[in-house]
């Protein structure tokens, strides 16, 4: 009886971390890149047939090549800036800018949403930049 009673009261601590306000993250892990280097802030497709820069990033929705791109702004529990996007059309990338770097989120397979996507974090003061702005990558459905 005492390991049953173990076992349950871990797995309500974990599920309790697990949801319990915690750093919400999102559905893929991001790459730090250099935005520069490999010309993503030249309009650069790469092997996509389709991108979009938003800029400024506020809560707003537009419409590229048929695909409806919607994203809402918001700062988390620490007051960082993060968004959640939804896509028509599957996305395979989103590059989020902030300071002199970007977050790169990949999705494999493509994804019509995710949510809780920032900028890069600010060594300065451990939290994440502005969110300066957003590029989706994706190809036709």
């Amino acid at each position: 009886m005492k390991k049953i009673t173990a076992v349950i009261l871990s797995l309500a601590f974990v599920l309790g971390l697990t949801f319990s306000g915690g750093v919400l993250a999102a559905s893929v892990a991001p790459a730090l890149i250099d935005p520069w280097s490999n010309s993503w802030e030249t309009d650069y497709a790469g092997p996509y047939d389709h991108t979009v820069k938003i800029e400024p990033v506020t809560d707003t929705t537009t419409v590229v090549a048929g695909n409806t791109i919607s994203i809402h702004v918001y700062l988390d529990g620490n007051g960082n800036p993060t968004f959640d996007w939804t896509s028509t059309d599957p996305i395979s990338a989103v590059i989020v800018k902030g300071g002199t770097m970007a977050n790169l989120y990949e999705y494999n397979p493509a994804v019509t949403s995710d949510e809780n996507l920032y900028a890069p974090n600010n060594p300065a003061n451990n939290k994440t930049y502005g969110l300066s702005h957003i590029r989706f990558a994706w190809n036709e459905p």
